[in-house]
């Protein structure tokens, strides 16, 4: 006998019970193989799904970003009559000089400001206005080579509707400013540099 002490029927009972048995738990570890597999693809598709919304919330973080910088990167050019208000408030005398740049027809205007002391000028900031904004440009570029072939400490900032170049060293504080269409420029004895910070700030240039 296959299986003592039981009978050729009870042991094919036995043994069709046993293999029936077998199916279930082989039926039963398919089925959790299915279901992790399931589960496996389920949990990729949401990781795809949430790095995908991960990228498209970055992607509006960025645009936004870059909107609001680029509202936050400019200045507002003041008028030939404002650069005038704000010097004098300083106590620094100025002058129309329109005529200084009478061969130039892009230069609309023109006004100095400067500290007299007697007969002297200690110090002087020019303000121009010109006709375009890239007539400005090439202004602030020109100047800007004139002071490249000085020597000393150098930051620039070019960004929106303004560039800004500014240059310590030899003895001297060299400053341009371009807004728009306006032009600041300044070239002064360093011991002055402090005076023409002010004057900068006030115009925000």
């Amino acid at each position: 006998a296959l299986f003592p002490n039981t009978s050729e029927q009870g042991g094919c009972r036995f043994l069709t019970k046993t293999l029936a048995y077998r199916r279930k738990i082989l039926y039963n570890k398919t089925a959790a193989a299915r279901h992790l597999q399931y589960t496996s693809k389920r949990g990729t598709v949401m990781k795809k799904s949430v790095a995908k919304k991960l990228i498209i919330t970055a992607a509006f973080c960025l645009m936004l970003a870059l909107v609001c910088g680029g509202c936050a990167q400019s200045k507002t050019a003041v008028a030939s009559k404002d650069f005038i208000s704000k010097a004098q408030s300083l106590g620094l005398n100025t002058q129309d000089t329109t005529s200084d740049y009478a061969q130039y027809d892009h230069v609309v205007n023109s006004t100095s400001a400067g500290k007299i002391e007697g007969n002297a000028i200690l110090w002087q900031a020019d303000f121009l206005t010109a006709n375009a904004a890239d007539k400005a440009v090439a202004m602030f570029e020109a100047n800007k080579d004139n002071f490249d072939q000085l020597s000393g400490n150098l930051s620039m900032v070019s960004v929106g509707n303004y560039n800004i170049y500014e240059k310590t060293g030899d003895g001297q504080f060299m400053y341009l400013s371009r807004v728009d269409k306006t032009l600041l420029y300044i070239k002064v004895a360093e011991k002055y540099a402090g005076e023409a910070k002010e004057l900068i700030k006030a115009l925000g240039y």
